[in-house]
C-alpha cells in the first residue's frame, strides 16, 4: 500500500483538531492537563487561532519539572508542529535549550534500523508570539512520515506477528509521543489502545 494512499497521510487541519479533541476526552491522567484554546481573533484565520494545550509535571533523577507544551496546525508544512517549554519547578523559570538538551532522554530516533536527529531550536509560537523551545519543523515531519511508513509496513504484516500489539497512530499523536517519549514520559496501555487509528 501506498502511503500517500492513506487518509490520515493526506493531513487537514479539521483531522488536527479531531486529533486535538480524541486526545481531551482519552487521556485522564493524574498530573496531566490537557486542553484545545482558541484564540479570539477577527485577524486570524482557525489554523492561526487554534492550538492544543498540554502541562505535565515528571521526575528527572529526584528533580520535579513541569512540562508546558502546545501541539498547533502548521499552515506552512500541514502538519502539527510542536512548541514547549521546560520548567525547574523549584526557580519557576523555563530552561534554556542546553539544560533542556541535557534532560532529554535521547537525541536521536531509531527509526527502521536508521538513527533520526530531530533539531531542537528556539521559534516564535505562531499563536502566543512568545518564544518557546520546538523540534525544526523539516525534520520533524520528515520523521513522522517515516515512522507511519512503519506503521503502515506492520500493519501489512500484522498476521505474521499475532503476538505482538500493534499501534498505528495520526501525526498529531505521533507528534505529542515523541516529545513525551524524549522525557520519558509513557501513557498506560489503554490510553495508546484508545489513540490508535482504527
Amino acid at each position: 500500500m501506498d502511503l500517500n494512499e492513506i487518509k490520515f497521510y493526506k493531513f487537514s487541519f479539521e483531522q488536527f483538531r479531531q486529533d486535538c479533541q480524541q486526545l481531551c476526552k482519552s487521556i485522564n491522567l493524574e498530573g496531566f492537563e490537557i486542553s484545545y484554546k482558541q484564540i479570539d481573533d477577527d485577524f486570524r484565520s482557525n489554523e492561526n487561532s487554534e492550538f492544543l494545550e498540554v502541562n505535565h509535571t515528571f521526575d528527572h533523577q529526584g528533580k520535579m519539572y513541569l512540562l508546558k507544551g502546545s501541539l498547533i496546525y502548521s499552515v506552512a508544512f500541514k502538519f502539527p508542529t510542536l512548541y514547549f517549554h521546560i520548567y525547574d519547578m523549584d526557580f519557576q523559570k523555563p530552561l534554556d535549550v542546553l539544560k533542556v538538551t541535557e534532560l532529554m532522554k535521547e537525541r536521536e530516533l531509531q527509526i527502521n534500523g536508521a538513527e533520526k536527529n530531530i533539531e531542537l531550536i528556539q521559534d516564535v509560537h505562531p499563536v502566543l508570539g512568545l518564544c518557546y523551545l520546538t523540534f525544526h519543523q523539516c525534520r520533524m515531519k520528515e520523521v513522522i512520515e517515516q515512522i507511519q511508513q512503519l506503521q503502515v509496513n506492520q500493519e501489512q504484516n500484522k498476521y505474521n506477528k499475532q503476538t505482538e500489539e500493534e499501534y498505528s497512530f495520526s501525526p498529531t499523536i505521533t507528534s505529542l509521543m515523541i516529545l513525551l517519549k524524549e522525557f520519558n514520559i509513557y501513557f498506560p496501555k489503554e490510553i495508546y489502545k484508545q489513540l490508535q487509528i482504527n
